[in-house]
């Protein structure tokens, strides 16, 4: 496992309409315009419009079993959007929301997310996303939510919490589904201080190891998240992780 920590000075910059295009062999997906897909062999095909709404931005592809793929993008007005290519052609793009429940006086309210989650994938198709939660009401504090959507499934498990709170954060799948998940816990206290943090979920997220800190520092809770850079790689190294008090 490889961590880094950099610091550099914040940049912006601005998409144009032509936006910028991200390209993954066999699949092309263009942002700022409607989400694009190509696949063939060999040779491009033709592309193929997924969102059919030219309101897709952030889209991420992920890789299943037989050659099957899902994209999922965030649609303007519908939130989350998933389709579907089953190896000969692509479905119609769907929505596929997170809901937060809450419960208040008795009535239950489901509220979708407002903003496109950290999606990462693992080798058998499922989806995992991650975001920060509204802030606690006693702690202030925002938590880092997390939810599954099971391969071919178009309902996100209920949000869980894996993290008190955290400022960025990095989740990485490996060749055998287990979930890494790296954080920074920004803020400081006698159980849980600023810090690096590692945990883990072979089970998809439905329990989690406890949160091992890999890297304390009280700098961390002044770092600004534009400024934090870091990357878990979930390759051989990582089983020796889970046994050695080392961290390299």
């Amino acid at each position: 496992m490889t961590t880094q920590l950099c610091s550099q000075r914040r940049t912006s910059r601005r998409l144009g309409w032509l936006g910028a295009v991200l390209v993954i062999t066999g699949v092309l997906i263009s942002l700022g315009r409607p989400t694009l897909a190509q696949t063939g062999d060999g040779g491009w095909s033709e592309p193929v419009n997924l969102s059919r709404s030219g309101a897709a931005s952030a889209p991420v592809l992920i890789a299943g079993a037989a050659g099957s793929l899902r994209a999922l993008w965030w649609d303007q007005f519908d939130g989350i959007t998933v389709a579907a290519f089953d190896g000969s052609s692509w479905s119609a793009a769907t929505r596929a929301t997170i809901e937060l429940v809450e419960v208040v006086n008795e009535e239950v309210t489901y509220t979708p997310i407002s903003a496109m989650p950290t999606i990462v994938g693992d080798p058998n198709g499922n989806a995992y996303a991650l975001w920060l939660g509204e802030a606690d009401r006693d702690t202030g504090l925002r938590p880092l939510q997390f939810s599954r959507l099971g391969a071919g499934s178009l309902t996100w498990s209920t949000p869980t919490g894996v993290a008190e709170s955290a400022l960025v954060w990095h989740a990485v799948a490996d060749p055998a589904g287990t979930l890494h998940l790296l954080y920074v816990r920004p803020t400081q206290s006698a159980a849980y201080p600023a810090g690096i943090y590692y945990r883990r979920s072979a089970s998809g997220g439905a329990s989690w190891t406890n949160a091992r800190l890999l890297y304390p520092s009280v700098y961390l809770r002044g770092l600004d998240p534009q400024q934090a850079h870091f990357a878990l790689a979930a390759e051989k190294l990582l089983p020796r992780l889970h046994h050695s008090p080392a961290v390299e």
